[in-house]
């Protein structure tokens, strides 16, 4: 039988997934409840307030995501592009720089990343 923990993930996951963000945003807080400082539910966290507009926001979730797991490709991904999404060009391409040093292979932060030293 599933924790209550993994039940209270995967309906937020699937609220996510279905577009239902405040569903999926009050769920994965209901997760943290029984695992504070998650890295994989903070940082969906942040991808839903990013998904919201709230890019300040999602970043501090990020940090969260990093501060608990450092090398969390995504949530250093997910941070550069809600920088980006700011203006931080700067700090978008050490956050994306970041992500390629982690996972050599991830195609969007080398992408990001190339068009952010064109720009």
């Amino acid at each position: 039988m599933a924790s209550k923990f993994d039940q209270l993930a995967a309906e937020a996951i699937a609220h996510h997934k279905a577009g239902r963000l405040g569903q999926a945003e009050a769920g994965y807080r209901d997760a943290l409840a029984f695992a504070p400082g998650h890295a994989a539910i903070t940082h969906n966290l942040g991808v839903v307030a990013a998904a919201q507009g709230n890019h300040r926001g999602a970043i501090g979730y990020f940090d969260q995501a990093i501060a608990a797991e450092a090398q969390y490709a995504s949530a250093h991904y997910n941070r550069a592009v809600a920088q980006q999404s700011l203006g931080q060009s700067r700090e978008a391409i050490q956050g994306f720089s970041r992500t390629c040093a982690l996972e050599p292979g991830h195609y969007d932060a080398h992408r990001a990343l190339g068009f952010l030293w064109l720009a």
